[in-house]
């Protein structure tokens, strides 16, 4: 398997798509929400997806958009897959929080990992009727599922946001809002992951980036690589003048604090280390996109070139 010469096809039937998400913040499942509005917008049918998550709250951001009801805990993940309905490919994206053992929200200790990368590519070839599948690796630390065992049948092709280090988040506002399921506007702005983000743009509007006349899976992971690369290029531009900025307001506001600790008053005291406090976790967020580099990678690339999107 994987080996040129034979190509296999993704369409709106045959292809079941499994999002896992390791989070308690609501914008990884808002990257899921964009996601399934691609489906969607593709013509594939809600019993061709399923989502899961340790958020405590789905029904909650889900709901609205009538994506609750194909919604399950995450330690359900490899039961529900190898009980679906058969299908012979499975795109499983993977969104949230990862870490060097696996995946898993902080505070959830490194050691002991919601799931580590033997037991996700269990689950993702426990799909009945499975010929071969995808994994998209969004979250922090991807690499850690590289160069795992992606020929043993079904084989498997993964798709990482980076290597052994975060992946990158960047606000993002849609030119059309999602629309919730009673018609009104959604989600149009939120902290997306840029290499899923981008992803499924391509989804929505797939184009041959090779040029060699298909649609396929090495398509989709060049064009989500150099897109979601080149945002966060952008991002560094503008964060290295804000970071000057905000390092000099940084400076400002501790001289101001040393002023009111020495007048002794104290609500002017709480002010500012409130203020400080403020500038620093910007501060810090903004270091961490400068200092912080995607490096997009691909495993079993002989297959990625014979999936074909066919959608």
């Amino acid at each position: 398997m994987g080996s040129r010469g034979k190509q296999f096809k993704l369409t709106r039937e045959n292809t079941l798509w499994v999002f896992v998400v390791c989070s308690h913040e609501q914008r990884h499942l808002e990257d899921v929400i964009f996601a399934v509005d691609a489906l969607r917008k593709r013509g594939i049918d809600d019993a061709h997806w399923m989502i899961f998550s340790d958020h405590p709250r789905l029904a909650q951001h889900l709901g609205p958009f009538g994506m609750d009801g194909s919604a399950f805990q995450v330690d359900e993940l490899a039961k529900r897959l190898s009980s679906a309905e058969p299908h012979e490919h499975v795109v499983l994206v993977v969104g949230g929080h990862g870490h060097v053992t696996g995946l898993g929200a902080p505070p959830r200790p490194p050691e002991s990992p919601i799931l580590p990368p033997f037991e996700l590519c269990s689950a993702t070839r426990s799909v009945p009727g499975l010929v071969c599948g995808v994994i998209v690796l969004s979250q922090c630390y991807g690499g850690v599922f590289n160069f795992s065992d992606a020929q043993t049948e079904p084989s498997l092709v993964m798709l990482g946001a980076s290597n052994l280090n975060p992946s990158l988040s960047l606000t993002t506002n849609l030119v059309d809002p999602i629309k919730q399921r009673d018609g009104t506007p959604g989600l149009i702005r939120w902290g997306a992951n840029a290499f899923l983000l981008d992803m499924f743009l391509w989804v929505r509007s797939p184009t041959d980036v090779d040029g060699d006349g298909r649609l396929t899976v090495m398509d989709a992971f060049k064009f989500a690589g150099a897109n979601s690369n080149g945002r966060l290029r952008g991002a560094k531009l503008g964060g290295f003048v804000e970071a000057q900025e905000k390092s000099r307001r940084l400076t400002t506001v501790q001289e101001e604090l040393k002023a009111a600790a020495g007048s002794g008053d104290a609500m002017a005291i709480l002010e500012k280390r409130m203020a400080l406090n403020a500038i620093v976790t910007e501060l810090q967020a903004i270091v961490e996109i400068l200092y912080t580099t995607n490096e997009p990678w691909l495993l079993n690339a002989y297959l990625a070139v014979d999936l074909i999107f066919d959608v």
